[in-house]
């Protein structure tokens, strides 16, 4: 489990209130991450990261805003 208060999110509900004119329709409530039985290793970081390029390449809008942590950034960069 994980035992960082920086591993934690607020919920989707929670954000969508507190920003209504953002879409978090794809957004989880409960980030599924939290349930895993280990941490991420560095390589499955280095997939999600990987994983979330494709996703984005893949949208069909011309501008995307993307919020996250900078250390997970800062594998997106370094893999990606």
């Amino acid at each position: 489990s994980h035992a960082m208060a920086a591993d934690y999110r607020r919920s989707a509900t929670m954000a969508q209130a507190d920003f209504p004119n953002v879409d978090f329709s794809l957004v989880p409530d409960k980030d599924p991450q939290l349930d895993a039985l280990r941490p991420e290793t560095d390589m499955d970081v280095a997939q999600r990261a990987y994983d979330f390029m494709l996703f984005i390449r893949d949208r069909p809008e011309t501008e995307i805003v993307v919020s996250t942590h900078s250390a997970w950034l800062f594998n997106v960069f370094n893999v990606v």
